[in-house]
């Protein structure tokens, strides 16, 4: 099997697996004689293979004695950490013991003693964690295979940046038939890695510095095992040519310098081992070296040439600060402004961003490539063209990016965080250019800065359409009033029992939350009233000074104008007749993002967007894949959830549909509708969840779809990054250029 074959082979499996029940009682020894023999190549699986063994009256999962190991598989869902019960103890009390203890009993109690193994391997279906019982410390010290994710972080990054291409060459090499070149190869490799050098301008505590290291370590003992795997090396040899030196940091923290430096000691004594037992031959650890390339220093007011001059730089690898721009100290202010020197617009940039235009200006003559974790921010709404822009008019390119996803921190008390990883280089990238989606990685022309398959081109905060004659996009009327003109039902019906008058100027509210949700509630909407009356209310006039309060103590000076008059909010724009209405903000999780119509009696609050038309063809339109495809890329976010503003609606390119196209979408939006409207105990929040969705409503969405691309005279079956592509092409037609 060669190693494409096995790739393959590899991803069938896990696609397979991923879809299957995971049952351990019906499904584990399938599991494990497919993996064996279509995945690792190995003949006979169901002979090498013993299921069931017994020992003291107990059974062992799995156990491959040629390889000495031994697999305790648990169905898909077990926690792999959690203790069960496993039977009871001599006084009777229940026995709980976790995956790996129950297979470590097996271990210790087999017999006869020489079949022992040398391997534990715990499963359930989406994880499986590879225990060295040669490890002193191996209940903690596992491997830890993912089946059913991407990579960890720290191989999302480096591998598509330098190690993938690393590893297929010296796979390339192994294969050599003829001894001489290998050999010759096999040491030129070696060299290569050797020589690489690595800058990490954020280093932390060194997790990607040491994680490369390792990796770089790694290929180098495939090399030695190459040369020598099973001989005993006599002699003055030094083995090992990757070294600590070939890795650069820039820390502000002095803690975490030392942390990094030690670290990386570690990781050397580690590899160290694995190279003396290929080699069978004593390699002295000793002196450790000072390891002074971790800088402890400002990366953003040094000049990272002192740390590494950019020329010996091979690459830049790093996860910079998560810093929004509206959280940032007077430091990083600082910080920002000596970076951005001649930039225009840089205020709303994350702090994060400062990294990218720093490794862009040290590494732009010697073409030095770099890849960053990053909040998801930087490739968003109306900064992508701020920050992207000059990037790429240095003569960068984006030449592979995860789209936005969520790296669950491993502290208990962080939140999750929503992020990027994008690589850069200002030379052509070998091997193309590369998004990893959740379930593939795509090769495609270009990435541009919204992260997406489709020319470099920037979408403006413009105040109007791109299309003309198309109605403006607006959102509803801001209240800023503290929460007293606003009303729930018990208020409501409290006041108008009491005053049965207010019931004229008590009007449904409507935000993003009570359109998707189906809640309710109301709010005093007194525009064009004579106060004189309603202010005699005592509950009315309690309200109204509470607003005036607010609004006096506000640091706004428009605001505290509006003091003045506490019974109006300070922003109006309600419409005066129908209008379409949608969310600004919704779940990343629906397809759709839910689309409806409102009448003029309910105020629209500042979280819902409204267009003042009730033209079915803009319904239908906003209602599409097209429209949500080009939404998912142009938008911002708040977390992972959609952040809408209009110059989404704004930048969107109207087909150009004859009447019978026309009448498709307007069609295929009733049918919408009306489907909708055959669940009326339902809210949209439930009709637009993916896991919940009915399928007729599906079909309904499907038939608009399909209307909604022909109209734009293509059909793409649904398939959003060539929607967005071609709708960036029709931007920059209309726009020359998108500039």
């Amino acid at each position: 099997m060669t190693p494409v074959e096995q790739k393959k082979a590899a991803k069938a499996f896990v696609g397979r697996w991923k879809a299957a029940e995971g049952n351990e009682l019906r499904e584990a020894n399938s599991f494990w004689i497919e993996l064996c023999s279509q995945v690792l190549g190995i003949a006979n699986p169901t002979q090498r293979l013993d299921f069931e063994r017994k020992v003291k009256g107990r059974r062992i999962d799995v156990f491959y004695e040629d390889m000495g190991i031994l697999i305790e598989s648990k169905s898909r869902g077990v926690d792999l950490d959690a203790p069960e019960q496993r039977g009871k103890d001599k006084h009777g009390s229940p026995r709980m013991v976790t995956p790996y203890e129950q297979a470590r009993w097996y271990a210790d109690h087999i017999t006869p003693r020489s079949v022992a193994p040398k391997w534990i391997i715990t499963c359930n279906f989406d994880l499986m964690r590879i225990y060295d019982l040669d490890d002193e410390d191996c209940e903690d010290n596992y491997e830890t295979l993912a089946l059913n994710e991407l990579p960890t972080m720290i191989h999302r990054l480096t591998g598509p940046l330098f190690y993938d291409a690393l590893k297929d060459e010296l796979t390339a090499i192994e294969g050599l038939k003829t001894e001489k070149e290998r050999k010759f190869k096999l040491n030129a490799f070696r060299q290569k890695i050797a020589s690489l050098k690595f800058l990490d301008p954020a280093c932390g505590s060194g997790n990607f510095l040491t994680e490369t290291y390792l990796s770089l370590r790694k290929l180098e003992n495939r090399v030695l095992e190459d040369f020598y795997g099973g001989q005993m090396v006599m002699g003055d040899f030094d083995p090992i040519q990757v070294s600590l030196d070939q890795f650069y940091g820039i820390e502000i923290n002095g803690f975490a310098v030392e942390v990094a430096k030690t670290a990386l000691w570690i990781a050397e004594l580690q590899m160290l081992d694995q190279t003396r037992e290929i080699l069978s031959m004593w390699i002295d650890p000793l002196p450790l070296k000072s390891n002074d390339n971790i800088a402890c220093a400002n990366a953003l007011q040094t000049d990272w040439n002192d740390v590494l001059p950019a020329n010996d730089c091979s690459y830049m690898i790093g996860n910079p600060p998560f810093i929004g721009h509206q959280w940032r100290t007077k430091e990083q202010q600082a910080d920002m402004a000596a970076v951005f020197e001649g930039w225009s617009n840089y205020g709303k940039l994350d702090y994060v961003a400062a990294w990218y235009a720093k490794a862009a200006e040290y590494g732009k003559d010697s073409n030095v490539p770099f890849a960053f974790v990053s909040t998801n921010s930087i490739c968003q709404g109306e900064v992508v063209r701020t920050l992207w822009e000059p990037l790429l008019d240095m003569g960068y390119a984006i030449t592979f990016a995860y789209p936005t996803f969520v790296w669950n921190s491993e502290a208990a008390d962080q939140a999750h965080v929503h992020v990027v990883i994008v690589g850069c280089s200002n030379g052509e990238a070998e091997g193309g250019r590369t998004i990893f989606y959740s379930d593939e990685a795509r090769k495609v022309g270009n990435i541009n800065g919204y992260l997406a398959d489709a020319p470099n081109i920037f979408i403006e905060s413009r105040g109007n359409p791109v299309n003309p004659g198309s109605p403006k996009m607006t959102k509803g009327s801001q209240p800023t009033d503290g929460g007293n003109l606003i009303l729930s039902e018990g208020e409501k019906q409290k006041l108008e029992t009491a005053h049965p008058e207010l019931s004229e100027v008590i009007h449904q509210f409507m935000g993003g939350k009570e359109f998707i949700n189906g809640l309710v509630r109301y709010c005093l909407w007194f525009d064009g009233c004579d106060m004189s009356e309603y202010s005699l209310i005592p509950e009315i006039r309690e309200r109204l000074d509470a607003v005036r309060s607010m609004r006096e103590s506000s640091p706004t000076a428009s605001v505290q104008r509006d003091a003045a008059t506490p019974w109006l909010f300070t922003q109006n724009r309600q419409p005066s007749d129908y209008f379409i209405a949608l969310p600004t903000v919704s779940s990343a999780r629906r397809e759709y993002i839910p689309v409806g119509y409102l009448g003029p009696e309910i105020i629209v609050s500042d979280q819902l967007r409204f267009i003042p038309t009730s033209d079915k063809f803009i319904l239908g339109l906003l209602m599409s894949k097209t429209h949500n495809a080009w939404m998912r890329v142009v938008c911002g976010r708040l977390k992972s959830d959609y952040r809408y503003a209009p110059a989404v609606w704004n930048s969107l390119v109207w087909p150009q549909a004859s009447d019978s196209q026309k009448a498709d979408i307007v069609s295929g939006a009733i049918s919408v509708l009306d489907v909708r409207g055959n669940y009326p105990d339902a809210s949209l929040a439930t009709l637009y969840d993916p896991d919940k969705m009915p399928d007729d409503l599906k079909a309904a969405h499907t038939a608009l779809d399909a209307a909604v691309e022909a109209a734009y005279g293509v059909n793409f079956n649904g398939d959003e990054e060539k929607i967005v592509a071609h709708l960036f092409k029709l931007y920059a037609e209309m726009t020359e250029g998108g500039k």
